[in-house]
């Protein structure tokens, strides 16, 4: 679930390229929408494999967004995991989403962690931040 009582903080332009990674489609949606009102271009995939095929497709996303579970086929981890050892991603920020606070406390490869549910300003202020550090 997505809060959006609060005006959102718009995302930095260094970061306007997202790749968004859910299986559940309605938030996948709303997150599009979300992330496009603030300036943002999103490609969006509803599992790993769907990453891969819009990956392959030449967008070169300046931030991850994934959710930790993503039903059938690879997990969030996983494909965090094996971007991280992709040379063309290993430094591009990658931000992880679950509502399973023990699971998501058990990740060390990403560069932030979102509890769900998060208002907007929390995640345009994780996108904000997650870039700011990796540019250059």
């Amino acid at each position: 679930m997505i809060d959006r009582s609060e005006p959102p903080l718009l995302p930095p332009k260094l970061c306007d390229r997202i790749l968004l990674v859910y299986d559940n489609l309605d938030v996948l949606d709303s997150l599009k929408e979300i992330l496009e009102e603030g300036g943002s271009t999103v490609e969006t995939a509803a599992s790993a494999e769907e990453a891969e095929r819009v990956l392959c497709s030449g967008f070169v996303p300046s931030v991850f967004i994934l959710d930790l579970r993503l039903g059938a086929g690879e997990s969030g981890e996983a494909f965090a995991s094996r971007l991280r050892a992709d040379p063309r991603y290993s430094a591009t920020p990658i931000v992880l989403a679950s509502g399973d606070s023990d699971a998501l406390d058990q990740v060390r490869i990403v560069d932030r962690k979102l509890a769900k549910p998060f208002a907007v300003e929390t995640l345009f202020r994780t996108i904000s931040e997650v870039c700011s550090v990796a540019a250059p």
